[in-house]
């Protein structure tokens, strides 16, 4: 059986029929939205071409808003059809040269009123959809899924003198926060994987599909969970990075790591109680097919 892409499947989402991808939970509830006229969109948004020759970039989700800052398409396209993480750039396939090779700055503001009065500004996720709107209407963006050959590591649970067993800690969510907080909550972590020194990454109330995702962005080729582990988890993790997968041309160089931290294939087995082991298979990949430069603002 081929190994699916996380959470992701295909719907159509525009009058004109442009093919976007969307979550397996909003598929579920397609039939109830089948009969809405528009597709989730920002209120507000405009993207420019970055001829700067800049080294530096920048991403994220301000209160109501999406910025990016110097980034080229391709890791637009990955951001938007992510999840908490991102879609591996290798992952996403097809496509002219200028999705890597030309930046662009975007800001988009989105309407926390348009469902109704009192209605909270959108959450990540729902700007994320926004994102997909977006990239569909002004990069004519089309993309579909197809399952090619590809190597990955199988994450699994290690084994030692004859047992099973992992050194993960089951989380309750109770020492992070989701979404807005306020009070003695705006001071834990945000649950899920975060953000980490470099030879670090760790996360909190996480699955073990998102764990194997955030070990895989520091690899060659993707994590796929097969711990068969459910619940959440909370985890950390020091090792020796690895040089990155897709640099971004131009990038700054990252800094000096720990040198005698162990690999990240050790500490996976040592800190977590679970093992990377290489695999091939069938997997699911993005496939870029069409895309134009954007339309003037």
């Amino acid at each position: 059986m081929p190994t699916h892409l996380p959470s992701i499947a295909i719907v159509l989402l525009t009058a004109a029929g442009a093919a976007l991808l969307t979550t397996g939970e909003e598929r579920r509830q397609a039939p109830q939205r089948a009969s809405a006229p528009f597709p989730p969109a920002f209120e507000v948004a405009t993207i420019k071409p970055n001829r700067s020759g800049s080294r530096g970039r920048s991403l994220g989700y301000p209160p109501n808003r999406f910025v990016a800052v110097n980034m080229p398409l391709r890791f637009l396209i990955g951001n938007a059809y992510g999840d908490t993480l991102s879609v591996r750039q290798d992952m996403i396939v097809g496509g002219p040269s200028w999705l890597d090779s030309e930046r662009f700055d975007v800001e988009a503001t989105a309407s926390s009123t348009s469902a109704g009065a009192g209605a909270t500004p959108p959450d990540v996720m729902a700007r994320k959809m926004m994102l997909r709107t977006l990239l569909a209407e002004r990069f004519a963006l089309r993309l579909n899924t197809e399952t090619h050959e590809r190597a990955f590591y199988a994450l699994v649970v290690a084994k030692a003198d004859g047992t099973r067993g992992t050194r993960l800690k089951p989380s309750t969510g109770e020492e992070c926060v989701s979404g807005a907080s306020s009070g003695d909550a705006a001071s834990l972590p945000a649950c899920g994987p975060g953000a980490r020194p470099l030879g670090e990454t760790g996360g909190y109330f996480v699955t073990m599909t998102e764990l194997a995702e955030t070990i895989g962005q520091f690899l060659d080729r993707p994590v796929l969970d097969k711990t068969g582990l459910s619940g959440r988890f909370t985890f950390d993790v020091h090792f020796t990075p690895p040089p990155p997968v897709t640099p971004i041309p131009g990038a700054p160089p990252d800094p000096p790591a720990d040198p005698d931290a162990p690999s990240i294939f050790t500490a996976v087995q040592e800190q977590l109680g679970l093992k990377l082991d290489p695999q091939r298979g069938p997997i699911e990949v993005l496939v870029v097919n069409g895309v134009e430069r954007p339309t003037p603002n």
